[in-house]
């Protein structure tokens, strides 16, 4: 697992999965578009960070703020990343890592965070795990 790989180290791990009646590719290509504001916990975290988020929040969209694309094994894995100081009034997100810097990334007083979403063939359908550290 790229996961395991990129985020070896953590304190805290909280996973989720379920099981969807479609197809592998089809089901990675669901949640590269899924929309992810469309959750009361993501609505909540977003409204913690002071920010009321209206429309559609999908991946894209949060590489677009800060997160990192840390790496992409499609259609059976993606990993995100973000290094931020989510307990600071703005948040303190680092704009300018790459996914090499987040790797070495080893700064006092920030949290490094990994996201990934995996899509496994269950059957004629597919299991979606997602693990956050």
């Amino acid at each position: 697992m790229l996961l395991d790989e990129l985020v070896p180290r953590f304190e805290v791990s909280q996973r989720h999965a379920v099981i969807v009646d479609a197809p592998r590719d089809r089901t990675f290509e669901a949640v590269r578009s899924l929309d992810l504001a469309g959750s009361a916990v993501t609505r909540i975290l977003l409204l913690g960070r002071g920010l009321l988020w209206r429309g559609h929040l999908d991946i894209d969209q949060l590489l677009g703020r800060g997160f990192l694309l840390l790496g992409e094994d499609a259609p059976r894995e993606l990993v995100l990343g973000l290094v931020a100081r989510p307990w600071t009034p703005l948040g303190g997100v680092r704009r300018d890592l790459d996914p090499d810097g987040f790797r070495a990334f080893d700064r006092p007083g920030y949290a490094k965070a990994g996201w990934n979403f995996t899509v496994e063939e269950r059957g004629s359908g597919s299991r979606v795990r997602t693990e956050t550290r």
